[in-house]
């Protein structure tokens, strides 16, 4: 037990937060899922490297940009509290879904796996990667260059990965996909709060209550706030359509 409060202590210090005495525990160490840009606030969902997903239940409001950043999970009862690197402040949290074990326990060995060959900032620069006017939009000229690089490389990955994230993206298409607990074949709501577009595995948490993760391949960039949305059958899966985004984006239901 001694050692588990130092190795909690070390790593609260290497995360740059000063750890105080309360009933909080070691939950779990992940990283989160994705980029995380823009403002994190109630409501806002993160998903972990471990699978576990988890919903801001305070209000706060942080601007942030911050590639894959490494998570510290506390844990005093039903409550959470999130300690993200990068981020000023720690966010309270209510856990949507719980860490996968097989998941959480490879996490370990995927920081030491070999990176990616990641070709130069010369031979592939982040425009030809994202367009000048998603950039704008996005406010990446606000970043600075270290940032923007990170980014690069994030998107450069992202996009290696592609063709396998097709391929698993076909393999759930011939597959029944989880029912929704709604026994319509369509499904009309609302994003609860903003909707950034889809980044690969894109959680969606809509004001009916239900929450969806992307399971196909697609990146494309839309900013909206609540904008409508339906959900409707396509043979064996399911498939959301965002007002205003470019195509319908096969999803699963986790919630």
């Amino acid at each position: 037990m001694r050692l588990q409060c130092l190795h909690l202590v070390c790593l609260l210090t290497i995360l740059g937060i000063t750890p105080a005495l309360a009933a909080w525990e070691l939950h779990e160490e992940t990283t989160v899922k994705g980029t995380v840009s823009g403002t994190i606030k109630k409501g806002s969902v993160f998903k972990m490297q471990s699978g576990s997903v988890y919903e801001v239940t305070e209000i706060t409001i942080l601007v942030v940009v911050e590639i894959m950043p490494e998570a510290l999970v506390l844990k005093d009862g039903d409550q959470f509290k999130l300690i993200i690197k990068g981020f000023s402040d720690p966010l309270i949290c209510k856990q949507l879904v719980p860490p996968t074990p097989a998941k959480a326990a490879s996490q370990a060995d995927q920081k030491n796996s070999q990176p990616l060959e990641i070709p130069s900032s010369k031979d592939l620069p982040l425009d030809k990667l994202m367009p000048p006017a998603e950039q704008r939009r996005a406010g990446i000229q606000k970043l600075t260059p270290e940032e923007q690089e990170r980014l690069r490389v994030f998107l450069v990955n992202f996009y290696l990965g592609g063709v396998e994230q097709g391929k698993r993206g076909k393999s759930a298409a011939a597959s029944p996909a989880v029912s929704p607990s709604s026994t319509a074949s369509t499904i009309e709501s609302e994003v609860d709060g903003e909707f950034e577009g889809w980044e690969g595995e894109t959680i969606v948490k809509l004001t009916n209550g239900q929450i969806w993760q992307q399971s196909e391949y697609h990146y494309h960039y839309h900013y909206a706030y609540r904008p409508k949305v339906l959900i409707y059958r396509s043979g064996t899966i399911y498939k959301m359509k965002v007002d205003g985004a470019d195509q319908a984006v096969a999803v699963t239901q986790i919630k």
